[in-house]
């Protein structure tokens, strides 16, 4: 792989399909360094302004690019065939609509526009075949309309139309193939080619200005009508997009090896469906996934959030492909037991344990003095009623910036710079993660308040709430503000 790139963004719209610059390049495509999954088919022209990359503005926005703007980008390569997943793309789905400023202004706008999806997948092929189409990616393409008994007043000709595609679904796998697959399988981008499928979904504003498909439901991703020029007023008067010869995605098979299970939550819930085998370690769900029943079978219905849910099953798959799963916050593992408890998923319950294990192994009581030696050596250990928390590795991204903490709360107890700086009481969620024990009973003395103030009250008592994890600390001194850990149970 080539070298990395900076380049000026420069947007020429009405130019060539493909960006172009004067740089040297490896390949004929370029992606972001990071931030985009679109990628840009790019060719060499030495008449291109030095050190710049020219492109159109739909091309910009696919990117998130600014105009005069640099950014960093670096060569990409097709993957070989025969790799580990195919990259050919076997469909598409796109959703249309009307660009309302490209008809024709002569004319009236007709209360119906008309396309035909068989010439709109032929100007898609010609204008995006052999390049890379990622997912959310837009498209835009000058289309004539199929109203012969309108023409225009100039030419006498069928009035031409801009339509915007955006891609919704990218599959490298048929649905076969993709059924076959455990886990792991999540396609967002992939090369078009001549055998791809391409389905259509015509795309209207409606009446209070949100978006539509054609044959109804609310359509989520809406387009910012701001995107393009030709977007400026656009409204639910806009006409509406009728596709002649509809290309619809075929309905999926009635397949025997998912099941669809229901989350419980404050907000109702959601419905995952999920490959049965995917969920065999789940012992209480043994039952519904052996049903193999012809009749589609009722949702399972499971006492476990959405969020957590969503986290067992990364869970799943990771195990399922041989991955470790994710270091996940020390504050979700209460959740993710109770979960593995009600799924009877005993790997997921022994994942918390091992966890936790491994932070009471860790644990133990530090003097003061090791304390300040550890910050005097570059660290960030931190001692909050008691508590001592290394916050080294977390200092960069500390909303407060990550110079506060070493400039002010080293060495003190830094309770009432909490209290003061932290309205919330959801960053409390983090400590677990930090900890490592407590200061020994025998240095309490010895650790002065930060700004020679003591925390309120009030706030101690939430703190502790929110801190029963602590260790059990015996043979200190008690006070109004020293804390010793919870009870041994």
């Amino acid at each position: 792989m080539g070298p990395l790139l900076r380049l000026k963004v420069l947007i020429e719209d009405g130019a060539a399909r493909t960006a172009r610059t004067s740089h040297s390049l490896p390949t004929k495509m370029l992606e972001l360094h990071s931030g985009s999954d679109c990628v840009l088919s790019v060719r060499f022209d030495p008449s291109a302004p030095e050190g710049c990359i020219c492109m159109d503005s739909v091309q910009a926005f696919n990117l998130r690019l600014a105009k005069n703007e640099v950014y960093t980008f670096k060569p990409f390569e097709v993957p070989p065939q025969g790799s580990t997943m195919p990259f050919d793309l076997c469909d598409l789905d796109l959703e249309v609509r009307l660009l309302p400023r490209s008809l024709v202004a002569a004319r009236a706008l007709a209360p119906i526009v008309r396309v035909d999806t068989n010439k709109l997948a032929q100007a898609f092929q010609e204008q995006a075949l052999g390049s890379v189409v990622a997912m959310n990616q837009s498209f835009v393409l000058a289309m004539e309309e199929e109203a012969p008994d309108i023409k225009d007043t100039t030419s006498g000709s069928r009035p031409m139309v801009d339509v915007a595609l955006r891609v919704t679904c990218a599959n490298t796998l048929e649905e076969e193939e993709q059924a076959q697959i455990l886990a792991g399988y999540h396609c967002y981008r992939g090369l078009l080619t001549p055998h791809t499928k391409l389905y259509f979904n015509a795309i209207r504003p409606s009446q209070n200005g949100s978006s539509h498909q054609s044959g109804g439901g609310e359509l989520s991703g809406e387009w910012a009508p701001h995107t393009y020029a030709d977007f400026q007023g656009a409204s639910s008067a806009s006409p509406q997009l009728v596709l002649e010869h509809p290309r619809h995605r075929p309905p999926p098979k009635n397949r025997r090896d998912t099941v669809d299970v229901h989350t419980q939550d404050s907000e109702g819930g959601e419905l995952f469906t999920v490959k049965k085998a995917l969920l065999r370690p789940c012992i209480a769900l043994t039952t519904a996934i052996r049903n193999d029943s012809a009749e589609s079978p009722s949702p399972i219905c499971v006492d476990v959030d959405t969020l957590t849910f969503d986290r067992v099953l990364i869970f799943l798959e990771a195990r399922a492909c041989g991955q470790d799963p994710p270091l996940w916050s020390l504050h979700l593992l209460e959740d993710l037991q109770r979960a593995a408890t009600v799924l009877g998923l005993r790997p997921l319950m022994a994942y918390c344990q091992n966890r936790l294990g491994q932070l009471s192994d860790n644990l133990k009581l530090w003097r003061f003095q090791e304390v300040v030696k550890a910050n005097n050596q570059g660290r960030s250990i931190l001692i909050l009623d008691g508590m001592v928390l290394d916050v080294t590795d977390w200092l960069h991204q500390h909303p407060g910036g990550s110079t506060i903490i070493p400039a002010q709360a080293l060495n003190v107890d830094c309770g009432r710079f909490f209290e003061i700086y932290h309205a919330s009481r959801e960053s409390f969620l983090y400590l677990h993660d930090f900890y490592l024990g407590e200061v020994h009973p025998a240095d309490r003395s010895m650790v002065q308040q930060g700004r020679g103030e003591y925390p309120s009250d009030d706030f101690l008592h939430q703190l502790r709430q929110y801190t029963t994890w602590r260790l059990a600390v015996s043979g200190g001194h008690s006070g109004d503000h020293l804390h010793l850990g919870r009870s041994a149970r």
